[in-house]
Order: structure tokens, then sequence, then C-alpha cells
């Protein structure tokens, strides 16, 4: 409870209010959050515990270029914002995959989804 009351906090820490009217209409929309600083949530449909937010949090977050990265594994979905104009969706999911959890069409890497705890791990 704890941990988890200390993401929140510094979760709200992080929040940074922005409009996503201004998603663009791509398959996985990004919003500009503000001075060049974009968003995009990113579905988890693999992810089903604490464990799995925080192994996912910390793959995205060693992505060069992500300023925070919030992960729900509830709603199944991340909500990043990257500053790196040369970060594109296609390396967080990458990042996420390799983490070994499906993010949106990207495949898990099966062999580092076996090494999960027993709690993160799902049948496919």
């Amino acid at each position: 409870a704890f941990v988890l009351m200390m993401s929140a906090l510094a979760f709200s820490g992080e929040n940074k209010q922005h409009d996503h009217s201004k998603m663009d209409s791509d398959k996985a929309s990004v919003c500009e959050v503000k001075d060049g600083e974009k968003c995009t949530s990113i579905a988890l449909p693999t992810a089903q515990c604490g464990m799995c937010e925080k192994t996912i949090s910390t793959a995205l977050n060693n992505v060069k270029g992500v300023t925070m990265a919030n992960v729900d594994a509830k709603a199944k979905v991340a909500h990043v914002h990257f500053s790196d104009a040369k970060i594109k969706i296609v390396d967080l999911e990458k990042a996420i995959a390799a983490a070994g959890y499906d993010a949106n069409d990207t495949v898990r890497d099966d062999d580092v989804h076996a090494k999960l705890p027993q709690c993160c791990q799902m049948t496919k």
C-alpha cells in the first residue's frame, strides 16, 4: 500500500495538463504537451499487476527522451510523455516488448516474458 501511495504521489507531482484534442489521427495518437514535449497512450493487453506496472515503467523510463511514464495495469494502458524528437511510438512499443509485454500491436519477447514473476505471466 505504501508503494502504491508513493507511486500515486509521484505521478500526481508529474501530472502535466495538456489538450488531447490536438491528437494526431494516426493509429497510435500523439498529442502536444508543451514546448515540443509530446504524449501518447499505449495499450498493454498483457499487463496484470503492480509488478507489471513497475517493469513496464522502468523499461519506458530507460528510453532516452521519456520524461514521464504512468502505467495502469487495471486499465491496461501506459501514458507516456517524451521530449526527444527522435522518439517514435514504435521505439516505446519495442522497449515494452523487450521487457516481456505486448504493446499495441507489438508482440512481447516470449523468452523475457517467461522469466517474469509468475504473477506477470500469462498464456497466449
